[in-house]
């Protein structure tokens, strides 16, 4: 198994999470400096610098992201449950 720390695809950088080795690898996505343009935050820095790390728990959330998100959710879940035939 190859394994890069560091790699970009596409326009992303991404960074190994190192926590995760040897029995799995998965990167986590930085941002760009477009989405810093558009959403704030620093380029090249995770999206969530306290994914999986002992600050990642249930007092550190962005509750305006969780407010717009839970209404997402809901539109989708009413309009799945009308329409069943949206369902694949």
């Amino acid at each position: 198994m190859k394994v890069e720390p560091i790699r970009w695809t596409g326009k992303r950088l991404e960074l190994l999470d190192q926590r995760l080795l040897p029995g799995r690898k998965k990167y986590i996505a930085c941002k760009t400096a477009e989405q810093v343009a558009k959403f704030g935050g620093t380029a090249g820095v995770a999206y969530d610098p306290n994914y999986h790390t002992e600050r990642d728990d249930i007092t550190n959330v962005n509750r305006t992201s969780i407010d717009i998100m839970s209404d997402a959710v809901a539109h989708a879940a009413l309009t799945l449950a009308q329409d069943p035939t949206l369902v694949p």
